[in-house]
């Protein structure tokens, strides 16, 4: 989504308030479901970042605008790399560790989030 506008004839900068954020929630994460972990947007590499201790026995899903109205979870045939808001599965943590989680989303032409978006865990 478009966050810093710079229009070049008009010599102006505009920062916008994002139309979505993004946060990791669950009995996986310190504050179980019922808190969000938030995500920074990383400019450098256009993903959504949290580096956050999760716990071995529990999940997490990625949802927008700390807002049950649209969560990402897993595909009912789970490929390891795409999570859909569409009845997407709770994702499993399987040993207790700091994780990075990163999470890109897909948008259309219009700036509208769309169902799927592409995600990695990586234990640190």
């Amino acid at each position: 989504p478009t966050q810093v506008t710079v229009d070049l004839n008009k010599n102006t900068i505009t920062f916008g308030t994002p139309k979505y954020y993004f946060s990791i929630i669950g009995d996986a994460t310190v504050n179980g479901w019922g808190g969000d972990t938030d995500m920074k947007f990383n400019y450098a590499t256009g993903n959504w970042e949290v580096t956050a201790p999760l716990t071995a026995g529990g999940a997490f899903k990625i949802r927008v605008n700390h807002d049950w109205g649209t969560s990402f979870g897993l595909l009912s045939s789970p490929d390891g790399k795409t999570l859909t808001s569409n009845n997407g599965g709770n994702i499993p943590i399987t040993t207790t560790g700091n994780y990075k989680v990163t999470f890109t989303p897909a948008y259309d032409a219009d700036e509208k989030l769309m169902q799927t978006g592409s995600y990695t865990l990586v234990k640190q």
